[in-house]
């Protein structure tokens, strides 16, 4: 196997489809990181439409830092079909020195999931059988809470989603697991929500972890989503910190339309 190279910034990925006729960048946008109203961390996202079989992909960026202090740079390409199914998924990791890479590419047929962890020569792979529908977590937030759109709402307003949690960050760890969340529907119509000073439409949720459910553990985030395949607004936690976007751009043929000035 090839050494790993280094993550390398100041690229623009914007450009990484040019010359594919088929996929066109759609959406173009950003988060903050807030703890106790202090921005410690920013990702940035971009999402394309494959024409040719309606898939998209999301691709996003993200520079946080470690429990040690360190800076870890996550880039994440993370496509997904019509009917909202993963089918491949690669998310690349550094530290320093040290880089990493996980891929997650599946069968659709089989229900068949082949997963890789890179870490530079080392490999070490396996698959991992799936049920038809689910979801794949992530570090980065564009992709968190994609699975909403994957099934339609049941009548209670609560739905179950499964997905798969990796704890393979610089180092292989275990086998990633499949848990389930509970997604809880706050009513049944748009809701307002004013971020600085803008005015977005978004739709409402309570979301409970698999232990939190079954266990009462910790209390449910609160999570804000927009009409834009899933895309959170705002993700606020019980131990004062949220992810909010920054600036959400919905790109046209002929225009820029920024999709965070709704009223």
């Amino acid at each position: 196997m090839e050494q790993l190279q280094p993550i390398t910034q100041g690229q623009d990925r914007s450009k990484q489809y040019q010359g594919n006729e088929n996929i066109h960048l759609i959406i173009k946008g950003a988060f903050e990181y807030i703890h106790n109203d202090r921005v410690f961390s920013e990702e940035n996202f971009l999402v394309f439409r494959n024409t040719k079989d309606n898939s998209i992909i999301f691709d996003s960026e993200l520079l946080t830092r470690l429990d040690t202090g360190e800076f870890l740079k996550v880039y994440v390409n993370y496509q997904i079909n019509k009917d909202w199914v993963p089918i491949d998924v690669v998310i690349d990791k550094q530290a320093g020195k040290q880089v990493a890479q996980e891929r997650f590419k599946m069968d659709i047929k089989r229900n068949v999931l082949s997963y890789q962890f890179a870490i530079n020569k080392d490999k070490k792979e396996f698959k991992i059988q799936v049920p038809p529908k689910f979801q794949i977590s992530t570090i980065n937030t564009v992709t968190s809470f994609a699975f909403i759109s994957s099934k339609k709402y049941d009548p209670t307003g609560k739905n179950f989603y499964n997905v798969l949690v990796s704890d393979n960050i610089l180092d292989y760890r275990t086998p990633p697991k499949m848990n389930y969340v509970l997604m809880e529907r706050i009513g049944t119509s748009i809701q307002k929500l004013k971020i600085k000073d803008k005015t977005l439409k978004a739709m409402l949720y309570k979301v409970y972890s698999q232990d939190g459910f079954d266990n009462q553990t910790e209390p449910p985030i609160t999570i804000w989503v927009s009409k834009y395949y899933s895309i959170p607004y705002l993700i606020e936690a019980h131990n004062d910190t949220k992810i909010q976007i920054k600036f959400l751009n919905e790109v046209d043929v002929s225009e820029i339309a920024c999709a965070a000035n709704e009223h």
